[in-house]
């Protein structure tokens, strides 16, 4: 297994996960409401809601602007045209632009604009390349 990053847990935290599996509410209940309660404040925003992990926060927040249909068959798309880029420049190994240039053309058809953002007068290409150009290539070493 690759270790994504080590996880550090003392005892206020272990006596946390305790007392939330001797509730029996593990998915709500009183530490999650009192977890969007804070969040809410320290954000600055009326509500907040608790999710389930990153990805699906991620997605829930990208669908208040683009409708999401890319999926594990859009990421597999975005690899296999990043190996076929990369050979077609001459290597045997896919960089991240390589896959940042599969973007557009794998993306195009499996993203769809919100009316709110269509009618802002952006269009897809547009706004792909901007989520493009702000996510970082990964460097050798880095943990999540």
């Amino acid at each position: 297994m690759i270790s994504i990053a080590k996880p550090l847990i003392g005892e206020e935290e272990k006596a946390a996960v305790m007392e939330v599996l001797g509730s029996g509410q593990l998915a709500q209940g009183r530490r999650v409401r009192e977890f969007e309660e804070r969040f809410a404040a320290w954000v600055g925003a009326r509500y907040a809601v608790a999710v389930s992990s990153g990805t699906t926060a991620l997605h829930v927040a990208l669908q208040r602007r683009y409708r999401l249909g890319a999926g594990t068959r859009g990421a597999i798309s975005l690899v296999r045209i990043g190996k076929a880029f990369a050979v077609m420049d001459g290597r045997d190994y896919v960089v991240p632009d390589d896959v940042k240039r599969a973007a557009l053309p794998v993306l195009r058809h499996r993203v769809q604009l919100t009316p709110e953002v269509a009618i802002s007068g952006q269009d897809l290409d547009e706004v792909l390349r901007g989520i493009v150009a702000h996510v970082p290539a990964p460097r050798g070493g880095e943990t999540a």
